[in-house]
């Protein structure tokens, strides 16, 4: 009954479809519970017990609606062709969006609430709190007049804190800064001007891979490029009445007119958002060199992975069958 640890979109389909069939099954393991076997009946009843618990099921209702609310982010963030800005912006959407639900989380609980008594009611369970005491450290025990103050104080609002606090450590402003690319943002550059310390940073931390000839004529061109690259993203946005995209802006940036801002939106586009595209290549060696195919060659490893995470590229059996004849000289010749 473990979940995704490492999808978060996964782990939302998975808490959703166990929210759905959560009476059946419980019904299920109320029925495994009467087997002859000993050990699967002890299980089941301990599984049973685990579930049919008031503070699981607010627990479960509660992540399935913060889930819900996350899920486009953590699919989203999975692209291959996410930029900063594009992600930046996605994630100030979803913040907005968990910030809204926590000021108003008194009319948002209420109805998560009410969705708990009707499955309470519908296995048999009360809806009771704990017992609180003056003092305890295992478990919650914040002061409430009723249940439903009680796990709105320690489930619901503890999860959203907890959500929002990783968020905010995963993308906060001091990790995004710490760039200083994202001031030559179009957004950015079309509303502000860039201040002359981002210039200065900007220049002493990448002259030497802009293989400028020094620090000092990195941040002299700069500067100047900047000036008259933000004069353009203004006239190109009164002209087509919106803000181009990083994407956009870099196809219409002209190398030979503004070659350090090419180069700094080259490193926009190709920063790596997230480790996706990397955990899915550990996900197909898992699924292709098992133990049972273990003594396979590095070569052909190599070979069964990329034609594992490239699926959607075509491959014509013709080109193959060409490339295996070149390999060595055979006796039997292959295609025309």
């Amino acid at each position: 009954m473990s979940l995704v640890e490492t999808r978060w979109a996964e782990r939302h389909d998975s808490v959703m479809k166990f929210r759905e069939d959560f009476a059946e099954i419980v019904d299920a393991l109320e029925e495994i519970s009467n087997w002859q076997d000993l050990s699967t009946s002890t299980k089941a009843k301990t599984l049973t017990l685990s579930l049919c618990n008031t503070e699981f099921i607010v627990s479960l209702l509660s992540l399935s609606k913060v889930l819900s609310l996350t899920v486009a982010l953590s699919r989203y963030l999975q692209q291959e062709d996410l930029d900063i800005a594009t992600a930046t912006g996605a994630v100030e959407d979803v913040m907005e969006v968990l910030t809204k639900l926590r000021e108003n989380a008194d009319e948002e609980f209420s109805s998560i609430f009410q969705k708990v008594i009707e499955i309470c009611e519908t296995i048999g369970l009360e809806v009771k709190i704990p017992r609180i005491t003056v003092k305890q450290t295992q478990r919650g025990n914040v002061p409430a007049e009723n249940a439903e103050m009680y796990y709105r104080r320690n489930v619901f609002l503890t999860l959203l804190d907890c959500i929002c606090q990783d968020i905010q450590s995963r993308f906060s402003a001091a990790n995004l800064e710490a760039l200083e690319l994202k001031y030559l943002l179009p957004k950015h550059l079309i509303r502000k001007d860039v201040k002359s310390s981002t210039i200065n940073n900007l220049s002493s931390r990448y002259w030497k891979l802009a293989k400028a000839s020094s620090e000092h004529e990195m941040r002299r061109v700069l500067a100047a490029e900047v000036t008259l690259w933000q004069a353009k993203l203004r006239r190109m946005a009164r002209n087509e009445s919106r803000t181009p995209t990083v994407a956009e802006a870099f196809d219409e940036c002209d190398n030979s007119v503004f070659p350090m801002i090419k180069f700094l939106y080259q490193l926009l586009l190709t920063l790596p958002i997230s480790v996706a595209s990397a955990e899915r290549s550990f996900s197909a060696l898992k699924r292709l060199k098992t133990w049972l195919r273990n003594s396979m060659s590095q070569e052909r490893l190599v070979g069964l992975a990329l034609l594992h995470v490239h699926q959607d590229i075509e491959l014509k059996a013709v080109n193959v069958a060409e490339r295996f004849m070149k390999t060595k000289n055979r006796r039997l010749q292959i295609g025309e």
